[in-house]
């Protein structure tokens, strides 16, 4: 599909969702800077931008409940589904939008149903329970820090990853966007992608 960038099988593979409705802004420049560090590792990215997919919301109309692995929409969630069970790594970026994932990712969330139906009705996984990878997720925050303020992503992300046999392994923040751009902290950016790619690295090590 046209989202996707041409993988090289013969590599290990790291899905990388970037899940701000901004294409251009704080988030993606994170997630650039992610895509550019593992490449420069030899590892196969995968760059997702939640804004150029065509992905309907579930329905909960019961199809994957009757069609393991399957569900009832043909869209470019299709695709993504594939892509979360192959790739060895997955990293999603989203930022805080009233306390939890952007809106966008989180209709990908709620398409990620089908997975959970393949557990809980079909007793079978989706994936590969033995599997070795892990799940990481960045989180950008425009207010200046308080109390939980990344807590809802992390559940909602946490959730997803234990479903895909990923345990989450990092969740990196960055508050206080709104006031100071990340372009304006290029150092902590930089660390933060340092230790990222420490943790992907230290997997295949």
């Amino acid at each position: 599909m046209s989202f996707i960038e041409e993988k090289n099988s013969c590599k290990k593979s790291v899905l990388l969702l970037m899940g701000s409705h901004r294409s251009h802004k704080n988030t993606a420049f994170v997630a650039d800077k992610i895509k550019m560090a593992l490449t420069d590792q030899d590892l196969d990215v995968t760059y997702v931008d939640v804004n150029k997919l065509d992905i309907k919301h579930c329905t909960d109309c019961g199809f994957c409940h009757r069609h393991y692995g399957e569900c009832v929409f043909k869209d470019d969630m299709t695709e993504l589904y594939r892509l979360m069970k192959a790739s060895d790594h997955v990293i999603v970026l989203s930022p805080v939008y009233m306390n939890t994932i952007t809106s966008r990712l989180k209709v990908i969330v709620d398409r990620c149903q089908m997975i959970f139906i393949c557990d809980f009705v079909h007793k079978r996984p989706f994936v590969d329970v033995a599997r070795k990878g892990k799940g990481i997720l960045v989180s950008i925050g425009g207010p200046r820090g308080y109390k939980d303020q990344f807590y809802g992503n992390e559940l909602t992300m946490d959730l997803i990853f234990k479903n895909l046999r990923l345990p989450l392994a990092m969740h990196k923040t960055f508050a206080a966007t709104d006031h100071v751009s990340l372009w304006d902290r290029n150092s902590e950016v930089e660390g933060i992608v340092e230790e990222i790619v420490g943790e992907v690295i230290g997997i295949e090590a």
